[in-house]
């Protein structure tokens, strides 16, 4: 704690008295060489080594239930017992982290306040730009700041206005 505040403050230059934001945290992080970055927020391919390992199943947050599902059946442990052992560990260990659901639009909308309340709205593109091999490789979608914040501006036809990595 004490130690990333230090270094994001001389990176910055900011006085001990001033206040870090997200935004510094952010323009920080995405200077970070991934080697000597913290595994918390190294990109998973780094983390992984996709390219060196082989995985038999690559399982998502998002999808956590239905791909321990998926894996269980691999293993051929399946049933209704098991389905039900699964449902209250994911159950309980949400509870337990005090977060609102992966995907939920509790949580989507603290995220995007973080990126989207930025100072110079480019946060998002720098993140995407950072980890742009994860979004690739796990075929996500990633908002872009000057349309997608609802309410600021309109989302474009459709009321869709997202990137993927370029």
């Amino acid at each position: 704690g004490q130690q990333l505040r230090s270094w994001i403050r001389e990176f910055h230059q900011i006085p001990e008295k001033e206040t870090l934001t997200f935004s510094h945290f952010v323009r920080w992080l995405v200077t970070q060489s991934p080697a000597l970055m913290d595994p918390a927020w190294k990109p998973f391919n780094e983390v992984c080594r996709f390219n060196t390992l082989k995985y038999t199943y690559v399982a998502r947050l998002e999808n956590a239930y239905e791909d321990v599902l998926a894996i269980l059946k691999q293993m051929g442990i399946e049933g209704k017992d098991e389905e039900h052992a699964l449902l209250g560990v994911l159950a309980k260990r949400l509870a337990m982290s005090g977060e609102a659901a992966p995907g939920s639009a509790d949580r989507t909308l603290r995220v995007l306040h973080y990126y989207l309340s930025d100072d110079k709205h480019d946060l998002v593109e720098l993140v995407r730009q950072k980890y742009r091999d994860d979004i690739r490789l796990f075929n996500y979608e990633f908002p872009m700041n000057r349309s997608f914040a609802p309410w600021t501006r309109s989302l474009g036809p459709g009321g869709k206005a997202l990137a993927t990595a370029a």
